[in-house]
Protein backbone atom coordinates (compact mmCIF):
# COMPACT_ATOMS: atom_id res chain seq x y z
CA UNK A 1 0.00 0.00 0.00
CA UNK A 2 1.34 3.42 -0.91
CA UNK A 3 2.03 5.89 1.87
CA UNK A 4 -0.02 9.16 1.62
CA UNK A 5 2.82 11.27 0.22
CA UNK A 6 3.91 8.98 -2.67
CA UNK A 7 0.26 8.36 -3.49
CA UNK A 8 -0.37 12.08 -3.77
CA UNK A 9 2.70 12.50 -5.97
CA UNK A 10 1.55 9.65 -8.19
CA UNK A 11 -1.89 11.19 -8.60
CA UNK A 12 -0.32 14.53 -9.41
CA UNK A 13 1.83 12.89 -12.04
CA UNK A 14 -1.21 11.31 -13.64
CA UNK A 15 -3.66 14.18 -13.36
CA UNK A 16 -1.64 17.38 -13.20
CA UNK A 17 0.87 17.40 -16.08
CA UNK A 18 3.14 20.40 -16.42
CA UNK A 19 2.72 22.60 -19.47
CA UNK A 20 5.38 22.95 -22.10
CA UNK A 21 6.55 26.54 -22.35
CA UNK A 22 9.66 28.39 -21.27
CA UNK A 23 9.05 32.11 -21.78
CA UNK A 24 8.21 33.13 -18.20
CA UNK A 25 5.03 33.50 -16.22
CA UNK A 26 1.86 34.95 -17.69
CA UNK A 27 -1.92 35.05 -17.79
CA UNK A 28 -2.21 36.59 -21.24
CA UNK A 29 -5.57 38.22 -21.90
CA UNK A 30 -6.63 37.68 -18.30
CA UNK A 31 -8.85 39.84 -16.15
CA UNK A 32 -9.01 40.44 -12.39
CA UNK A 33 -10.56 37.44 -10.65
CA UNK A 34 -13.63 37.98 -8.53
CA UNK A 35 -12.35 38.33 -4.94
CA UNK A 36 -12.42 35.02 -3.04
CA UNK A 37 -13.37 33.09 -6.18
CA UNK A 38 -10.05 31.21 -6.11
CA UNK A 39 -9.60 30.42 -2.40
CA UNK A 40 -7.17 27.59 -3.18
CA UNK A 41 -4.73 29.93 -4.94
CA UNK A 42 -1.45 30.18 -3.06
CA UNK A 43 1.51 32.54 -3.48
CA UNK A 44 5.03 31.27 -2.73
CA UNK A 45 7.57 33.88 -1.67
CA UNK A 46 11.34 33.64 -1.42
CA UNK A 47 13.32 36.52 0.10
CA UNK A 48 10.19 38.71 0.10
CA UNK A 49 9.68 38.26 -3.65
CA UNK A 50 6.93 36.32 -5.38
CA UNK A 51 8.50 33.17 -6.78
CA UNK A 52 5.57 31.03 -7.88
CA UNK A 53 1.92 30.24 -7.48
CA UNK A 54 0.50 27.05 -6.09
CA UNK A 55 -2.69 25.21 -5.18
CA UNK A 56 -3.85 24.16 -1.72
CA UNK A 57 -4.73 20.46 -2.05
CA UNK A 58 -4.70 19.57 1.66
CA UNK A 59 -4.75 21.73 4.81
CA UNK A 60 -0.99 21.19 5.12
CA UNK A 61 0.10 20.63 1.50
CA UNK A 62 0.45 22.90 -1.53
CA UNK A 63 1.00 21.61 -5.06
CA UNK A 64 3.33 23.73 -7.20
CA UNK A 65 5.94 23.29 -9.94
CA UNK A 66 9.28 21.56 -9.35
CA UNK A 67 11.22 24.31 -11.11
CA UNK A 68 9.99 26.65 -8.33
CA UNK A 69 12.26 24.86 -5.87
CA UNK A 70 14.62 27.07 -3.89
CA UNK A 71 16.86 26.37 -0.92
CA UNK A 72 16.24 28.15 2.34
CA UNK A 73 13.05 29.45 3.93
CA UNK A 74 10.02 29.89 1.73
CA UNK A 75 6.97 31.87 2.82
CA UNK A 76 3.53 30.66 1.77
CA UNK A 77 0.63 33.11 1.53
CA UNK A 78 -2.89 31.76 1.60
CA UNK A 79 -6.06 33.77 1.02
CA UNK A 80 -4.08 36.25 -1.07
CA UNK A 81 -5.64 38.49 -3.71
CA UNK A 82 -3.86 41.86 -3.91
CA UNK A 83 -0.11 41.49 -3.54
CA UNK A 84 0.23 45.23 -3.02
CA UNK A 85 -1.86 45.48 0.14
CA UNK A 86 -3.32 43.44 2.96
CA UNK A 87 -6.78 42.13 2.15
CA UNK A 88 -7.53 40.96 5.68
CA UNK A 89 -7.96 37.37 4.48
CA UNK A 90 -4.30 36.35 4.29
CA UNK A 91 -2.74 33.51 6.22
CA UNK A 92 1.04 33.27 6.40
CA UNK A 93 2.86 29.98 6.75
CA UNK A 94 6.47 28.84 6.47
CA UNK A 95 7.27 25.81 4.32
CA UNK A 96 8.72 22.94 6.32
CA UNK A 97 9.50 20.64 3.41
CA UNK A 98 9.71 20.76 -0.39
CA UNK A 99 9.20 17.41 -2.15
CA UNK A 100 10.13 17.22 -5.83
CA UNK A 101 8.55 14.64 -8.10
CA UNK A 102 11.07 11.74 -8.15
CA UNK A 103 11.13 11.75 -11.98
CA UNK A 104 11.34 15.50 -12.50
CA UNK A 105 13.60 16.38 -15.44
CA UNK A 106 15.10 19.87 -15.11
CA UNK A 107 15.91 20.10 -18.81
CA UNK A 108 12.65 18.89 -20.36
CA UNK A 109 10.36 19.92 -17.44
CA UNK A 110 8.89 16.43 -17.50
CA UNK A 111 6.99 15.76 -14.24
CA UNK A 112 7.38 19.38 -13.19
CA UNK A 113 5.62 18.90 -9.85
CA UNK A 114 6.48 19.79 -6.27
CA UNK A 115 4.65 19.40 -2.97
CA UNK A 116 5.16 22.05 -0.31
CA UNK A 117 4.44 21.06 3.28
CA UNK A 118 3.27 23.82 5.61
CA UNK A 119 4.64 24.02 9.13
CA UNK A 120 1.10 24.63 10.38
CA UNK A 121 -2.11 23.57 8.62
CA UNK A 122 -4.19 26.23 6.92
CA UNK A 123 -7.34 27.43 8.62
CA UNK A 124 -10.06 26.66 6.09
CA UNK A 125 -12.83 29.19 5.54
CA UNK A 126 -14.40 31.39 2.82
CA UNK A 127 -11.04 32.80 1.68
CA UNK A 128 -8.93 29.63 2.07
CA UNK A 129 -10.17 26.31 0.71
CA UNK A 130 -8.85 23.10 -0.78
CA UNK A 131 -9.18 22.34 -4.49
CA UNK A 132 -9.76 18.58 -4.90
CA UNK A 133 -7.44 16.68 -7.19
CA UNK A 134 -9.05 15.54 -10.43
CA UNK A 135 -9.38 11.87 -11.24
CA UNK A 136 -8.44 12.19 -14.92
CA UNK A 137 -6.90 14.67 -17.32
CA UNK A 138 -9.21 17.21 -18.99
CA UNK A 139 -10.12 16.09 -22.50
CA UNK A 140 -9.52 18.20 -25.61
CA UNK A 141 -12.07 21.02 -26.00
CA UNK A 142 -12.69 21.15 -22.24
CA UNK A 143 -13.13 24.77 -21.07
CA UNK A 144 -10.93 25.64 -18.09
CA UNK A 145 -10.23 28.60 -15.86
CA UNK A 146 -6.65 29.56 -15.00
CA UNK A 147 -5.46 32.04 -12.41
CA UNK A 148 -2.24 33.60 -11.17
CA UNK A 149 -0.17 36.75 -10.87
CA UNK A 150 1.80 36.22 -14.08
CA UNK A 151 2.22 38.86 -16.78
CA UNK A 152 -0.99 39.79 -18.60
CA UNK A 153 0.77 41.04 -21.73
CA UNK A 154 3.35 39.69 -24.19
CA UNK A 155 6.06 40.16 -25.35
CA UNK A 156 6.37 43.12 -22.95
CA UNK A 157 5.78 41.87 -19.41
CA UNK A 158 3.22 43.55 -17.17
CA UNK A 159 2.86 41.85 -13.79
CA UNK A 160 -0.37 42.69 -11.93
CA UNK A 161 -0.73 42.99 -8.17
CA UNK A 162 -4.31 41.66 -8.40
CA UNK A 163 -4.95 37.96 -8.97
CA UNK A 164 -5.96 37.45 -12.62
CA UNK A 165 -8.10 34.77 -14.26
CA UNK A 166 -8.45 33.67 -17.89
CA UNK A 167 -10.69 31.22 -19.72
CA UNK A 168 -8.88 28.72 -21.92
CA UNK A 169 -9.73 25.54 -23.80
CA UNK A 170 -7.66 22.34 -23.72
CA UNK A 171 -6.18 21.70 -27.16
CA UNK A 172 -5.90 18.35 -28.98
CA UNK A 173 -2.64 16.49 -28.57
CA UNK A 174 -1.80 16.88 -32.26
CA UNK A 175 -2.13 20.67 -31.98
CA UNK A 176 0.14 20.71 -28.94
CA UNK A 177 2.78 18.61 -30.66
CA UNK A 178 2.79 20.94 -33.67
CA UNK A 179 3.13 23.97 -31.40
CA UNK A 180 5.86 22.44 -29.21
CA UNK A 181 7.52 19.73 -31.33
CA UNK A 182 10.62 19.48 -29.14
CA UNK A 183 8.99 20.03 -25.76
CA UNK A 184 5.57 18.41 -25.67
CA UNK A 185 5.17 14.88 -24.24
CA UNK A 186 2.20 12.69 -23.35
CA UNK A 187 2.51 13.91 -19.75
CA UNK A 188 1.66 17.49 -20.72
CA UNK A 189 -1.32 19.61 -21.74
CA UNK A 190 -1.59 22.87 -23.65
CA UNK A 191 -4.49 25.30 -23.83
CA UNK A 192 -5.51 28.71 -25.11
CA UNK A 193 -8.56 30.80 -25.87
CA UNK A 194 -10.04 34.18 -26.72
CA UNK A 195 -11.20 36.82 -24.23
CA UNK A 196 -14.63 38.54 -24.48
CA UNK A 197 -12.77 41.43 -26.13
CA UNK A 198 -11.46 39.10 -28.83
CA UNK A 199 -7.90 39.02 -27.50
CA UNK A 200 -5.92 35.78 -27.16
CA UNK A 201 -5.82 34.21 -23.70
CA UNK A 202 -2.87 32.09 -22.71
CA UNK A 203 -2.34 29.85 -19.73
CA UNK A 204 0.94 28.28 -20.63
CA UNK A 205 2.56 30.24 -17.89
CA UNK A 206 -0.08 31.13 -15.37
CA UNK A 207 2.21 32.28 -12.57
CA UNK A 208 4.51 29.34 -12.11
CA UNK A 209 3.08 26.53 -10.09
CA UNK A 210 -0.46 27.73 -10.80
CA UNK A 211 -3.42 25.52 -11.56
CA UNK A 212 -6.18 24.78 -14.03
CA UNK A 213 -9.53 24.12 -12.45
CA UNK A 214 -12.34 22.27 -14.20
CA UNK A 215 -15.70 21.35 -12.72
CA UNK A 216 -14.44 22.29 -9.27
CA UNK A 217 -11.39 20.01 -9.48
CA UNK A 218 -7.72 20.60 -10.16
CA UNK A 219 -7.24 19.45 -13.73
CA UNK A 220 -3.66 20.45 -14.51
CA UNK A 221 -0.74 22.42 -13.20
CA UNK A 222 0.53 25.45 -15.10
CA UNK A 223 4.20 25.54 -16.03
CA UNK A 224 4.33 28.58 -13.78
CA UNK A 225 2.34 27.27 -10.85
CA UNK A 226 -1.00 29.01 -11.47
CA UNK A 227 -4.48 27.50 -11.09
CA UNK A 228 -6.94 26.20 -13.66
CA UNK A 229 -10.56 25.09 -13.59
CA UNK A 230 -12.58 23.41 -16.28
CA UNK A 231 -16.07 24.44 -17.09
CA UNK A 232 -15.46 27.88 -15.67
CA UNK A 233 -15.90 26.66 -12.12
CA UNK A 234 -14.48 28.75 -9.35
CA UNK A 235 -13.94 32.04 -11.04
CA UNK A 236 -16.79 33.02 -13.27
Amino acid sequence: MLSPLPALLLMAALVLPAKADTNGTRVIGGRPCTPRSQPWQVALFKDMRLRCGGTLVHPQWVLSAAHCYAQGLMMVRLGEYNLGSLDGTEQFRLASRLVLHPRYNHTTKEHDLMLVQLRRPANLGPAVQILPLGTRCPAASTPCLVSGWGTTTSPQASFPKILHCANVTVQPEATCRRAYPRLYTSNMLCAGGVSPEGKPTDSCQVSTGGNWEHWGQLGALGETGGIGSAGGAGGN
